[in-house]
Order: structure tokens, then C-alpha cells, then sequence
């Protein structure tokens, strides 16, 4: 569920990425000849706006549990 309010006030956390997959040259092991190993570079910045909007639910007495999507299985 999401809410687009009027400004940023009206979401609780911001996540904003900078630079994004940036990937490494390939790096040879040399006790493992053949692995070719490359990392991936990824900077964001964020913080909390309003933590206010966010909480925890707590579920006692939960017999089964299913991910199904369509309620008209059940």
C-alpha cells in the first residue's frame, strides 16, 4: 500500500540512491586460477522522515499460515 502526498513530509522513510551498480574490474585469485571475481559498487543515502508511520504487529494464535494471493482458494 502506498500513499503520494503533497511533500516529503508525508512519507516515513527516504531511500536515495547516488550511484548505482557500479561494477569492479575483474580480479583473478591467484590460488584459483580461472575464478574470475568482480564486485558491484551501489552508494545511496537514507533516513527516517516520519518512524512515527511504521510499528509492529504481534500475531498470537496463528494455526496456518498460506502465500497465496488469491483469496477465493480459501
Amino acid at each position: 500500500m502506498g500513499y503520494k502526498g503533497s511533500n516529503v513530509y508525508d512519507c516515513g522513510y527516504i531511500y536515495a540512491p547516488y550511484v548505482i551498480g557500479v561494477m569492479s574490474p575483474v580480479i583473478y585469485h591467484p590460488d584459483e586460477l580461472f575464478t574470475p571475481r568482480r564486485g558491484i559498487l551501489s552508494r545511496y543515502g537514507k533516513t527516517w522522515i516520519r518512524p512515527d508511520f511504521y510499528g509492529v504487529v504481534t500475531v498470537d494464535g496463528l494455526t496456518s499460515f498460506s502465500t497465496s494471493t488469491n483469496m477465493q482458494d480459501k
